[in-house]
């Protein structure tokens, strides 16, 4: 979002706040796309990176278009 829409005071990642871990939460999410290969054969055409990247351009275009 910095890079595309950058906020006139400060940058986005001053919006994150990190909270205390709870008892019994994942400290880590993962997807495991072996078995959606492996019994029909898909796999992603695209890089992770480059289609979070158009989906942020697709949202600052939406909202963008709307607030004007």
């Amino acid at each position: 979002m910095d890079i595309y829409s950058p906020k006139a005071d400060g940058i986005y990642a001053d919006q994150i706040s990190f909270v205390k871990d709870r008892s019994g939460h994942d400290f880590r999410y993962a997807v495991d796309a072996s078995k959606i290969k492996q019994e029909l054969g898909w796999s992603s055409q695209d890089a992770f990176e480059s289609s979070l990247e158009e989906t942020v351009l697709w949202y600052i275009e939406k909202y963008q278009s709307q607030n004007k």
